[in-house]
Formats: C-alpha cells, structure tokens, sequence
C-alpha cells in the first residue's frame, strides 16, 4: 500500500510539474506574443512617423518648388519686358537717328557747293511777300532766289510770279 501511495505521490508530483511546465510555457507564449505585439505596434507608429515625415517634406518641396517656378516666371516676364522695352528704345533711337539724318540730308541738299547756307522761302512767304506791295515797292524791279534742287520746280514758278508781278 505504501508502494502504491508512493508511487501515486510520484504521480501526482510528475503530473503538477507537467502542468507548472505548461502553465510556464504557456505564460511564456503569451508574453512572447505581447512582446511581439507591442513590437509590432511600435514599428507601425513608426512607419507612421516616417510617412508624415516624408509627407511633411514633399509639401515642402512642392512649395519650393512652386515659389521657384513663380520666381522664373516673374524673372522671364522681366527679361521680356525690358527686352521689349529695350526693343522699343532701341527702335525710338533708330527712328531718331534716321530723323537726324534726313534733317542732315535735308540740311546737306539746301547748302552751297562751297558749303553757306542757301536762303530758302516757304511758299506761304513767298505769297505773303507777293501780296505784300512794300516789299516790291522798294525799287526791286526783280528778286532773285536760290532754290534748292529738291524744290526747284515748285520755287521756280513763284519765282517767274513774282518777277512778272515787278514788270
């Protein structure tokens, strides 16, 4: 009998260890689990992190990358815009240097061969001075004018008109 209850102790011993053994593996899984489970969680939060992160600086370089294209464009407008500006300053000084230098052909065209300075008269004087009768009464019987070639024709008529009118 005592055999019997010795070997029952035995028993019940090797059976209360087996299910402290499991008990312990079974604990040990579970926190084996919560340890991987807040693993697991803590890399989600910081991928989430990452991502905001990643998000954050794209916005950013979106935004400069926009602020720096607004720059180019303003830059391009200017550049365009003193380019035409310059155009036209530039087409202003031709127009007046081509002016000049009609006045300066003008002026050239309506001079002597040795250079002085032929006196013109306008039509609009040459009427007035026609129409004028002190001026012819003062004994010139004829009033000779220099014409200068661009005009002759139309000066050469009034001209004869006015050494016709002292006759």
């Amino acid at each position: 009998a005592r055999l019997a209850e010795d070997q029952e102790q035995k028993r019940r011993m090797h059976e209360i260890s087996f299910l402290q053994m499991r008990e312990r593996k079974e604990r040990l899984a579970a926190h084996s689990l919560a340890i991987e489970m807040e693993e697991q969680e803590r890399q989600r939060r910081i991928q989430q992190r990452e991502n905001a992160a990643r998000e954050s600086l794209m916005e950013q370089e979106k935004d400069h990358l926009a602020s720096v294209q607004s720059y180019l464009d303003e830059r391009e407008r200017q550049i365009n815009e003193n380019s035409d500006n310059k155009k036209i300053l530039v087409n202003r000084a031709l127009e007046r240097e081509k002016r000049r230098r009609m006045a300066t052909d003008l002026v050239s065209k309506t001079k002597h061969p040795d250079d002085t300075a032929i006196p013109t008269i306008s039509s609009s004087s040459l009427l007035a001075m026609i129409l004028n009768k002190n001026y012819l009464q003062d004994g010139l019987k004829e009033i000779e004018f220099k014409i200068p070639k661009s005009r002759s024709d139309e000066n050469v008529s009034y001209q004869r008109v006015v050494q016709e009118q002292t006759k």
